[in-house]
């Protein structure tokens, strides 16, 4: 079943730098004063056998999340009837414009995703990876973050054994969640 199943998810990528702490003094004293390195927020799809490509999408909500899905999720359905779609519960998918949606563009093959449920889509190794291969790139701006970002999941999406083999391992993780009765997993 895994392989006619298309993940999609978000994720936010912070230039390689992290978080900073600083000290100011003022009227109060000293205190501390966290600085963070900017963040992007991408969306991707990941199926077996292909991707969508890696999309920028600042401030999700379902007008913006149905859109992206019309332009990069769609033209991947199109030629596969068979192939379901899954989506963790964030607000702008499970929003009424977003089920609506889903359910006139793709009757009867979104699958339901359970709250607070364990996270082992396969996108989520695909961003792990991603994120590395950013780091060792070491982008310096935000422009170049993006730019980076995008070469990169295109390298990885090219990679298809890779790909493919986190598809082929999701029955021994299904079945792990399972035989674990839910606990904590090395996933």
């Amino acid at each position: 079943m895994p392989l006619q199943v298309i993940f999609s998810d978000e994720v936010g990528i912070q230039l390689p730098g992290g978080q900073r702490a600083s000290w100011t003094k003022g009227p109060r004293g000293v205190r501390t004063v966290r600085q963070f390195s900017p963040k992007i927020q991408f969306w991707a799809a990941l199926g077996y056998g292909g991707s969508s490509s890696l999309v920028r999408v600042d401030r999700v909500n379902a007008q913006r999340y149905t859109e992206t899905l019309r332009h990069h999720l769609l033209p991947l359905t199109r030629h596969r009837p068979n192939l379901l779609f899954q989506q963790d519960n964030a607000p702008a998918h499970t929003s009424r414009t977003t089920r609506a949606f889903l359910a006139k563009k793709l009757p009867g093959r979104v699958i339901e995703w359970p709250a607070l449920s364990p996270d082992l889509s396969p996108i989520e190794n695909g961003w792990s990876e991603l994120k590395r291969r950013i780091n060792l790139r070491s982008p310096k701006t935000v422009i170049d973050l993006e730019r980076v970002a995008k070469q990169e999941w295109s390298g990885l999406s090219g990679e298809r054994p890779y790909l493919d083999s986190l598809f082929f391992s999701m029955e021994r993780r299904l079945q792990a969640v399972v035989d674990g009765k839910g606990n904590f997993l090395p996933y």
